[in-house]
């Protein structure tokens, strides 16, 4: 009986290459298994090193002034890459330090709700990005993902059929190319 998790050593021109957990490519952090907790953990690392600096700057800051930092340090890596992390079960830590930079920009307290606060600064949460990036995705490709996923007929049509491909993960099943 083999392993099946037994490492496979690669080796090129007698060199060795190394099996490691994550690989970080443009900025996103790849695991092996293509989970997204380690690119979430790293990203909300950077996002509470950015809310210490808005906390820090606060009181020498005006909050518009605060607000092009939120968008500079928290929103621009919030959007990057979000169609491919967003549906991770992870994200909801993120939101929290979301909601975190609101409150400190906003000078309330942490218990203070934030529904209004996102509502009043215009800012939409990061549940929110993911939707519309990939509502953008699929608007943005429609016409590829129609010719591709529809062979019911060739004329237009206004009834749903348009056919779904198949798919066995709830994971799939979530991601913008299977929406329905």
């Amino acid at each position: 009986v083999q392993n099946k998790n037994a490492e496979v050593g690669i080796s090129i021109s007698n060199c060795t290459i190394q099996n490691t957990e994550s690989l970080q490519i443009l900025g996103m952090l790849f695991t092996e298994n293509l989970k997204w907790k380690t690119h979430i953990l790293s990203l909300n690392s950077k996002l509470s090193k950015a809310i210490f600096k808005i906390r820090q700057l606060r009181t020498f800051l005006n909050p518009e002034t605060l607000m092009c930092l939120y968008y500079a340090e928290i929103e621009s890596r919030l959007r990057y890459g979000i169609i491919i992390w967003g549906s991770s079960g992870q994200v909801q830590s993120t939101l929290i330090l979301q909601k975190r930079a609101i409150q400190s920009i906003a000078r309330v307290s942490l218990t203070t709700s934030c529904r209004p606060l996102f509502i009043q600064m215009n800012i939409l949460t990061v549940i929110s990005l993911y939707i519309l990036e990939a509502a953008s995705y699929v608007h943005k490709f429609k016409f590829k993902l129609i010719d591709k996923y529809n062979t019911v007929h060739s004329h237009n049509t206004r009834s749903n059929h348009i056919k779904i491909p198949h798919h066995r993960l709830n994971v799939t099943a979530n991601s913008p190319l299977c929406m329905p």
